[in-house]
């Protein structure tokens, strides 16, 4: 007995650890008709891969390499599409046929949609969850409106079933199949990364219903002048999940990086914010390459809420969720249901994030921190132009006038808020389009910190080139565009940027003074207000 189980363990591993001698072709295909034909030519110098090593295709485009790996794949080289960009490694010879093309520097990121059917499937996979919301009509609304943009291509980022880790293979494969017809309908290239909620730790393979239906589980590719990563951060240890990088990826992704040209752009995805990974060796290293190899972003979901959670040393942002907060209603952030667009200018990464239940889609940006103070930036996103629009806090009409921003795809109102005159507690910002009488809400929390001019005479060290606000200031005198105001520690020269400012200035009112510190040994008017909004009166 022992002899014949020595022998199926034997056998297993043999069977698992059999290397394919793969060889192909990478070519220009003339007639986008899959085929090599004989006036077709091989494209040398294009990468290929296994997960694990890359290689070259020589000078007739064809390449080799001996695998383990169930995937090959090509790293599409910029401005190529190829209609089949993986194969099997059970096909012995493998054609990946490019076609030039030339893309948009628009790309769309679709993540957590978390389909099922109806809501008996999708609380048999959450069952801490209801559907209250049906997902084929939202998916229908995403395909539409994916549709009216001009996309480089769609990266479907992870959590694409209800739960499929919870569930039956079959249901969960139907599940995925689902979404996967959806995507099918998108008019440009879609892309897939595997969510936690994919991943089956306890199966012996827990991607493989993945790799089954969207193909290899990490790889890249380049597109409009950038380099794109799409990473799978989780491993099962002891069939429990764990948020990590393996170590063969790891390698792979090193390798890779290497491959990418000093001046391009680097995009990497994964479902899961780097915040979310475990303290590993590997999670470090892989922290380690993304500084050194100078990426430009790390796109992430699964938190179902638009949070730019920094921006140096590279812009790390997580997007907003299809199914906002699991199909229950709108997300954490209270953002609608929708998706991601990226716009890529002069090596600057711009987004915005668009709500698919809505004809005029309006987006509001606030701080990351969650609680305001003095001059607060506000980033309003519209899918389209409106020409009459009204801001308010708290019900009162605000006059501020924003920078007005035209992206291809979206329209940006830009306005710097003055909270000074805000009492501390929780507030509202409202956007309205005047003629539609559309309009978006926010709720926000204030908590003015103000210092006093002594405090800048006696610590200016503390306060060169930052922004501060002094509170109950009054006029003493003015001369042009400079006034001197006494808050009752001390007196201080202001230089207003716009001067036609101080001749609005009342000699019986006190202000709050937002504005930038310089030296107050050095000049005689170091406090400088470059905004019209960095004035209030009390």
């Amino acid at each position: 007995m022992k002899k014949c189980l020595t022998i199926f363990w034997l056998i297993a591993v043999l069977t698992f650890t059999t290397v394919h001698a793969i060889s192909g072709k990478v070519f220009l295909d003339s007639n986008a008709n899959g085929i090599f034909d004989e006036d077709e030519i091989g494209l040398p110098n294009c990468y290929v891969s296994d997960g694990r090593e890359i290689v070259a295709t020589n000078e007739d485009g064809d390449f080799f390499l001996d695998t383990n790996e169930p995937f090959i794949f090509i790293i599409l080289p910029d401005e190529y599409a190829c209609r089949k960009w993986y194969s099997s490694t059970n096909e012995r010879q493998i054609l990946f046929a490019l076609t030039k093309s030339h893309f948009s520097r628009t790309f769309a990121v679709v993540s957590d949609i978390h389909y099922a059917e109806n809501p008996e499937a999708f609380s048999k996979a959450l069952t801490d969850r209801s559907m209250k919301y049906n997902a084929d009509k939202y998916l229908e609304k995403l395909i539409q409106s994916l549709n009216k943009q001009e996309l480089s291509f769609v990266l479907v980022l992870g959590d694409i079933g209800a739960s499929i880790r919870d569930i039956d293979d079959q249901s969960a494969k139907d599940q995925l199949g689902r979404v996967a017809s959806y995507m099918n309908r998108i008019k440009a290239d879609v892309f897939y990364a595997i969510g936690n909620h994919e991943f089956k730790s306890k199966a012996e393979r827990p991607t493989g219903i993945f790799e089954a239906t969207f193909g290899p589980r990490y790889y890249s590719f380049n597109r409009s002048g950038i380099h794109f990563i799409v990473l799978d951060i989780h491993l099962s240890d002891r069939g429990s999940l764990k948020y990590e990088i393996d170590s063969v990826q790891l390698k792979w992704l090193e390798k890779d990086l290497t491959l990418v040209p000093n001046n391009q752009p680097i995009v990497v995805f994964s479902h899961e914010p780097l915040y979310d990974l475990t303290d590993s060796e590997n999670n470090r290293e892989l922290k380690k390459l993304f500084i050194d190899y100078q990426i430009t972003a790390h796109i992430s979901g699964h938190w179902h809420t638009m949070i730019k959670l920094s921006d140096y040393p590279y812009l790390e942002l997580t997007c907003g969720a299809v199914c906002g907060a699991w199909w229950e209603g709108p997300s954490p952030s209270g953002d609608e249901f929708g998706y991601v667009l990226f716009e890529t200018c002069r090596n600057v990464l711009n987004y915005a994030y668009i709500n698919i239940n809505e004809d005029l889609s309006i987006w509001l940006e606030f701080p990351f921190e969650g609680v305001l103070s003095g001059l607060v930036p506000i980033r309003v996103v519209t899918s389209k132009f409106i020409s009459n629009v009204a801001i308010s806090i708290d019900g009162k009409e605000l006059s501020f006038k924003p920078i007005i921003v035209n992206k291809d795809n979206w329209v940006e109102y830009l306005y710097r808020l003055n909270l000074t005159n805000l009492a501390q507690g929780m507030h509202e910002f409202v956007f309205k389009d005047t003629e539609t009488q559309v309009e978006k809400r926010k709720s926000f929390w204030v908590s003015n910190r103000s210092i006093t001019f002594k405090i800048l005479k006696d610590y200016p060290e503390c306060f060169l080139g930052k922004l501060v606000t002094v509170d109950n200031a009054k006029f003493v005198a003015k001369s042009g565009s400079v006034v001197s105001f006494y808050d009752g520690t001390d007196g201080m020269m202001v230089k207003f940027s716009n001067p036609n400012i101080s001749n609005t200035i009342s000699d019986s009112a006190m202000y709050s003074l937002t504005g930038v510190v310089r030296d107050p040994w050095v000049v005689a008017d170091p406090l400088r207000i470059h905004l019209d909004e960095g004035i209030i009166q009390r």
